[in-house]
């Protein structure tokens, strides 16, 4: 169970970060290097749970909570913009995000 643990953090920010790094990006690029990192940590949440770390260190547990919540907004706002040639992220957009943000 480790391994499929470790692979899948481990490709998540692998993919992240080519993504990043990638020529000519886009803005739909970044978001989904950015959701693709929300997965990543996530994963490593689920991760640490396995291992037991919420148990030795129970004042962290709420820590990661609201990363579940994150992949809504950033699969609208990535589907928004692959269908948009548009290169930068609109001021109602940012009050989408903060709005559901604002209920976690």
């Amino acid at each position: 169970m480790d391994v499929i643990f470790i692979c899948g953090i481990f490709m998540s920010f692998f993919i992240a970060f080519l993504l990043l790094t990638k020529r000519n990006k886009a803005l739909s690029d970044k978001i989904l290097a950015t959701w693709i990192t929300v997965i990543g940590l996530h994963l490593l949440s689920y991760y640490l749970y396995h291992l037991g770390f919420w148990e030795r260190y129970p004042h962290m547990i709420g820590i990661t909570a609201p990363i579940p919540l994150l992949h809504g907004p950033l699969l609208y706002l990535y589907t928004l913009y692959s269908m948009r040639a548009d290169a930068h992220i609109r001021k109602i957009d940012y009050l989408h995000f903060a709005f559901s943000l604002y209920l976690i």
